[in-house]
């Protein structure tokens, strides 16, 4: 295979990467106080529940996040004391960790118990959040598989306020005992979970203007209210936006002159042999602000990931603007909004090569 094309068929393949590494569904609370990354396979429960989200998956664990006020150790407490009401006890020794997720306070804690003659785990979270705490809750068999475990765990670690990127966990250490309320030491299996407090009105999202952003492989300049995120060791830039989703970008650029019809074809081979539902639905020119006159296709279809499909966008690229280089651009989308393709747009027309 020709170097140019085995260049363009590794720039598909990263990016590819990080869309499948990422397929979990963002979840965003009805009342604005955060969001999870929804693991592959569960869904939201359909019965509304005031302050109460819950999420299953058939063959799988059920889990439920609760939203309320006070701190991390109050809600944390809170937790504990209902699994305690409810006859599992509390966590042994060494299990449960303070930690930092996303940015953000937290105290976690898994553990088995013995409830009625049958073992037992629970995995009990909370995330001290802005506004108030995110808390999380589940109950399952002690010989859960570990995959559906650590997929509960990533759900808990994914806890954040809407908007911001999940950066995952820091900070983790032993956390101090902790205190049980002794009215709730004894109750039906069926205890209900601690009252959620009314939740505050959510704040409008603040207006951010333009902001520049510039690596080794471009430079861009971001509409208002898009933060980026680098993944660490490529050149995809997970870009972000409070109601227009999630994008990840790819703009590299590749040595040697090469027509744009032949690195759009290369870019569109590569993208439909990895997600063969993709299908050209646009195609338009584009001039960058710097003069680069880029061709432009859009594709729609779906990744296959853990046997769910996943519905995708792309948008790939191709200029040839240099004497001994071109400038690919590889865009993916899983919320294809007009207002989010308005910005894609406009954020490849800022393009410039460094």
């Amino acid at each position: 295979m020709h170097a140019f094309h085995k260049g363009l068929m590794s720039a598909v393949l990263v990016l590819t990467w990080a869309v499948a590494a990422h397929a979990q569904t963002p979840y965003e609370d009805v009342g604005g106080h955060f969001m999870l990354d929804v693991p592959s396979g569960w869904s939201k429960g359909t019965v509304p529940q005031p302050g109460i989200t819950t999420f299953s998956r058939s063959g799988a664990p059920t889990f439920q996040v609760l939203w309320g006020g006070g701190g991390r150790d109050s809600a944390f407490r809170a937790l504990v004391n209902n699994a305690v009401g409810a006859g599992l006890g509390e966590p042994p020794a060494g299990a449960a960790f303070d930690l930092e997720v996303n940015g953000n306070q937290a105290r976690w804690a898994e553990y088995t118990a013995t409830y009625r003659d049958r073992q037992v785990s629970a995995a009990l979270g909370a995330v001290a959040l802005p506004e108030g705490t995110a808390m999380f809750m589940a109950f399952y068999p002690a010989e859960t598989p570990a995959e559906h475990r650590t997929a509960l765990k990533n759900a808990f670690q994914s806890l954040r306020v809407i908007g911001a990127f999940a950066t995952g966990v820091a900070n983790q250490r032993p956390a101090a005992p902790i205190a049980i309320d002794a009215t709730r030491a004894s109750g039906a299996a069926d205890s209900n979970p601690p009252a959620p407090a009314a939740p505050p009105a959510a704040a409008p999202p603040a207006s951010i203007a333009p902001t520049p952003f510039a690596n080794e492989h471009v430079a861009l300049t971001l509409p208002a209210g898009w933060t980026t995120k680098p993944v660490t060791g490529a050149a995809v830039v997970f870009l972000a936006h409070p109601t227009n989703g999630t994008v990840q970008f790819l703009g590299l650029k590749v040595k040697g002159k090469q027509k744009r019809e032949t690195i759009l074809e290369g870019l569109r081979s590569g993208t439909q042999s990895k997600m063969p539902s993709m299908k050209v639905v646009r195609r338009q020119e584009l001039t960058t602000t710097s003069g680069v006159k880029m061709l432009t296709e859009e594709l729609s279809g779906a990744l296959t990931v853990e046997g769910r499909e996943v519905p995708q966008v792309a948008l790939i690229g191709a200029a040839d603007g240099g004497r001994n280089w071109s400038f690919i651009c590889v865009v993916a989308m899983s919320l294809a909004s007009e207002d989010a393709r308005r910005d894609v747009l406009a954020i490849i027309q800022s393009l410039r090569v460094p």
